[in-house]
């Protein structure tokens, strides 16, 4: 027999090299005599009157599914000798009538029994079974059956979304396609509905007015404004303090020695009130339709801990960052996640709360969001840019270089070998396909765009 091999070719990856080479140097002899043809990609006209003159079709798919040139060769009431992996199986066993052949790659020596098969058919056999294909398609694949089918099965996802109402936020992270449980819901903890906006303070007093405009300009209905100052040491900004008191009598201010920002944020989850905790640095800003935005997410999905959004840079550069869907496998080479989030205070003090002894500066929200994971939590960001962090020099951002950076990724992983050891086949995959060392991970989808009109 002759078999001809019908369109473009492509990259052989195995190989370094492109296929038509491949087959034409492993395979010339045949080629030279004459049972091996390979022929350029033709229009439809002369791919279906060359697909007539054949005896059979193959369709040795490996992973790649070629159903479409199934249909078209059942169509043309040709015999179909096709792979098990695809749909192309489900087109030929349609009905009880033998309408082709399926042969199985991982059964050795199954192509050549099925081939045999094939090539010992009387023409009439094959002319039966070549009308049995195209009754299939016919049947199975009918347009207007296709279409009745979709429209029905729209109408009663319709139907059902009427009544029923979605509790868990999906995640490819879950078993069985992931390595996650889904988390155990906890009770909420504190007056229900109300978001306690938590600022750590340290030396901002040029910044924190602008902050609390901000925060005041939120269209949350019920919300606490709480300010722990990690003593201060520069005069201008404890008066400023006392005098945003003396303003505004519904703040609370609380003050300790200085312990750094992670046990700030820590004390700052105890004393507040709500259901929910928004922490924001003292110098950043916050859209006024973040809190609301994110507590209805809060409120709608059950395994959603945290709502965070994307991030407009501004002050010393201008920039906006779009980040993607913080999944466990992402978020372990690298943060891709803001501080600024409405979280639930349930899970935060869960035995979540920042690790403030084991980190000298840098990345406490970073290690907190991979512990929050670890356990079936998950993230949500919105795709709005509803957080405004200030780049100045001085800040904590700045003070990071590589040496510092390094040390701090080395202090997580420590924090959370387990984790690391269970994704570690992950990590080395995404690390190798993307070409690049985790340090200089931002995630998928996620990238810096300069804001050329800055002003507006």
């Amino acid at each position: 027999f002759r078999l001809t091999l019908i369109g473009n070719s492509t990259p052989y990856i195995l190989k370094n090299c492109d296929m038509k080479d491949y087959i034409t140097r492993e395979y010339r002899r045949y080629i030279d005599d004459g049972r091996l043809v390979l022929e350029p990609a033709m229009g439809k006209p002369d791919l279906y009157q060359r697909v007539a003159q054949a005896w059979c079709v193959v369709i040795p798919s490996f992973w790649e599914s070629f159903s479409n040139v199934c249909m078209e060769a059942m169509l043309l009431q040709k015999v179909v000798l096709a792979s098990s992996n695809g749909g192309m199986k489900e087109m030929i066993h349609y009905t009880d009538k033998p309408a082709g052949f399926v042969f199985d790659w991982s059964s050795p020596g199954d192509f050549a029994r099925k081939l045999q098969q094939v090539l010992d058919l009387t023409e009439q056999e094959n002319l039966d079974i070549g009308r049995n294909a195209r009754e299939n398609i016919l049947q199975l694949c009918d347009p207007e059956r296709i279409v009745s089918l979709r429209i029905d099965h729209f109408q009663r996802v319709i139907e059902a979304s009427k009544t029923r109402h979605r509790r868990i936020y999906p995640s490819l992270g879950y078993k069985p396609v992931g390595r996650l449980d889904l988390p155990k819901i906890l009770e909420p903890i504190g007056v229900r509905n109300r978001v306690s906006i938590c600022i750590p303070y340290y030396n901002m007093g040029k910044y924190i007015r602008e902050t609390f405009a901000s925060i005041n300009a939120c269209n949350y209905p019920d919300k606490e404004v709480i300010i722990w100052d990690d003593g201060s040491t520069d005069e201008e900004s404890i008066t400023v303090l006392e005098t945003l008191k003396k303003e505004h009598t519904d703040i609370k201010i609380y003050r300790h020695a200085n312990q750094g920002l992670a046990a700030t944020r820590n004390r700052l989850a105890e004393v507040a009130t709500g259901e929910f905790i928004l922490f924001i640095d003292a110098d950043d800003k916050v859209h006024p339709s973040f809190c609301r935005k994110a507590v209805d997410i809060l409120k709608q999905y059950d395994n959603v801990a945290a709502v965070g959004a994307w991030t407009y840079r501004f002050g010393e550069s201008y920039v906006f960052y779009k980040i993607f869907q913080p999944e466990l496998e992402y978020l372990l080479l690298n943060n891709m996640f803001n501080y600024m989030v409405v979280v639930r205070r349930s899970v935060y003090l869960d035995f979540y709360q920042h690790s403030s002894m084991s980190f000298m500066g840098g990345f406490e929200d970073w290690e907190w969001w991979i512990r929050m994971l670890s356990h079936g939590w998950l993230s949500v960001v919105i795709p709005k840019y509803y957080f405004y962090y200030r780049d100045r020099r001085g800040s904590m951002l700045h003070l990071i270089n590589t040496n510092k950076n390094l040390l701090l990724r080395q202090q997580i992983v420590q924090l959370n070998k387990d984790v690391y050891n269970f994704y570690a086949d992950k990590l080395f995959c995404l690390c190798d396909q993307n070409e690049i060392a985790p340090i200089y991970w931002l995630g998928p989808a996620s990238r810096y765009e300069l804001d050329i009109m800055a002003e507006e």
